[in-house]
């Protein structure tokens, strides 16, 4: 199955560029994604930063839609981004966030749900694919949700591993499936990720959730927020 990044419903039309700010501690990365962006013409980048200290300047100063950040930013080397996305639901929950970072960890994963609406969580590794930041961004200023697929695949796979869990009802292709649902992806994307009829996937995704004993939302964001929910839920 093609390893791309997860796209909810098609933004609508704005009225300026995607305003973006970029926190990355290296340089090498920072210059990699102002440049992604620069060949953008529908985003707008308004600052980049290398610590949370000049971060939390820039977002003062700068009208911005949407934060790139790593995960790890100085002077900690905890979970700084994270902290930032959460306090912007407090302070900004208008501003989107793409989360960056190194290891699928399913913990980082379950932050973007609480975060807030409008997040997003890539692997690094996923940055040199094209378009797929760019993907991201519009995504999450659009108020849906971006997960990394390999990431989405590790929660999947710690939580079947639960006494009760009726995750391993699933063969490989459905948990696969599920992995893309929890991303935000649409019926339409996955059908044409996998090249079948949009149909084919809906009825798989209903087969889905009739396994795990779940309501299914029409909304892919909210679809993708339920199931992060039930998978959190799953590893409590």
């Amino acid at each position: 199955m093609p390893r791309a990044a997860v796209k909810s419903a098609r933004p609508p039309p704005r009225r300026h560029p995607i305003r973006v700010v970029i926190a990355e501690s290296s340089r090498a990365i920072r210059e990699f994604l102002a440049a992604t962006l620069a060949a953008e013409d529908t985003v707008q980048l308004v600052d980049t930063c290398s610590d949370c200290g000049a971060l939390q300047s820039a977002l003062r100063a700068r009208s911005t839609d949407v934060v790139i950040t790593d995960v790890r930013m100085p002077p900690s080397p905890r979970d700084d981004g994270i902290r930032i996305a959460r306090r912007l639901r407090d302070t900004d929950p208008r501003v989107g966030v793409v989360l960056l970072g190194q290891y699928a960890e399913p913990a980082y994963l379950l932050s973007v749900l609480e975060s807030g609406a409008g997040r997003g969580y890539l692997l690094k590794e996923r940055l040199s694919e094209k378009g797929e930041l760019v993907n991201a961004v519009k995504t999450v200023a659009a108020g849906g949700i971006v997960v990394d697929p390999e990431v989405a695949n590790s929660l999947i796979q710690a939580r079947a591993l639960a006494a009760t869990s009726p995750l391993p009802r699933l063969d490989r292709a459905e948990r696969e499936l599920l992995a893309l649902i929890a991303g935000g992806k649409s019926d339409a994307a996955i059908a044409a990720a996998l090249a079948v009829d949009e149909r084919v996937v809906t009825k798989r995704l209903k087969a889905i959730f009739e396994k795990l004993g779940l309501h299914e939302p029409d909304d892919a964001r909210r679809r993708a927020e339920h199931v992060l929910s039930y998978l959190g839920e799953e590893g409590g």
